[in-house]
């Protein structure tokens, strides 16, 4: 695994706030976009992401960590721009996310993650009595109960139905057109467009939305060009039913039911 850090990031979305890129490797090999539709792999930010999985730029765990405290106090900053939590791709490397906690510590840092992502045709209920699954689970909680956000990433509002009944951590779904006013998932929960484009003008540095942990609301991010296609699929329950790992056993539906977890032995 390697890092990279921008402490002022040029990006018109996000503003002049610290990023940081992992390493492709950190990726988790059952994100339904990372063979395609993954807005990473293309542009500046794809060759910047090229370029530290090279070693041409980028710096080793330690570095990152050393960084990271040198943030002032309350900076509000985002991990994974590309990338994902560091892992191996199948499991979270939980002694590592753990010293990114510690080391941002009383800064306001926010992370998206596929890590809870299942393989082909199985149900998140399924893929959750793994103990791949539930040591991921867990250390995405422990994180966001640590005052690090981590969002679970969704690719429809079906999807994020059933991760955010799992009750891990915030939600958040790529999805073809979110619209400017607020909205329900199928089972009735709230979502609210990512205020950057519903607003046209706020910038996550001064938004901070996806970094709030508590909130109820799934939070729609538009699919850009290189996914549009993939989550458009998704959106309409079509053959991805099938990639987006979270199929109830009806394929022709679109509507996906959450699964059935004991609250006191979810992990």
């Amino acid at each position: 695994m390697r890092f990279h850090i921008t402490f002022r990031s040029r990006n018109q979305k996000t503003g002049p706030m610290p990023v940081v890129t992992s390493s492709r490797d950190t990726c988790p090999r059952h994100c339904p976009l990372r063979d395609e539709g993954c807005y990473a792999r293309h542009g500046p930010l794809g060759w910047h992401w090229t370029a530290l999985d090279e070693g041409r730029t980028g710096h080793d765990l330690d570095t990152l960590l050393a960084h990271l405290k040198t943030l002032p106090p309350r900076t509000l900053w985002r991990y994974g721009q590309a990338g994902d939590l560091p892992g191996d791709g199948g499991r979270i490397d939980v002694e590592a996310l753990d010293k990114i906690v510690h080391a941002q510590e009383g800064r306001n840092g926010y992370a998206y993650t596929h890590y809870l992502a299942s393989p082909r045709n199985w149900s998140l209920e399924r893929w959750l009595r793994t103990s791949t699954a539930r040591e991921n689970a867990k250390a995405i909680a422990k994180a966001n109960a640590a005052g690090f956000t981590v969002n679970l990433s969704a690719e429809s509002l079906a999807h994020a139905d059933a991760l955010a009944a799992l009750e891990v951590a915030p939600v958040v779904a790529v999805v073809p057109e979110p619209g400017r006013e607020s909205s329900e998932t199928p089972e009735g929960r709230r979502v609210v467009p990512c205020p950057h484009y519903s607003s046209g003008r706020l910038r996550c540095d001064s938004c901070g939305l996806c970094a709030r942990r508590g909130r109820d609301a799934i939070v729609a991010l538009p699919a850009s060009a290189s996914l549009l296609n993939v989550v458009s699929v998704f959106a309409l329950g079509g053959p991805a039913l099938l990639r987006c790992r979270i199929c109830s056993g009806d394929k022709a539906s679109p509507r996906i039911s959450a699964p059935r977890i004991s609250p006191a032995n979810r992990f």
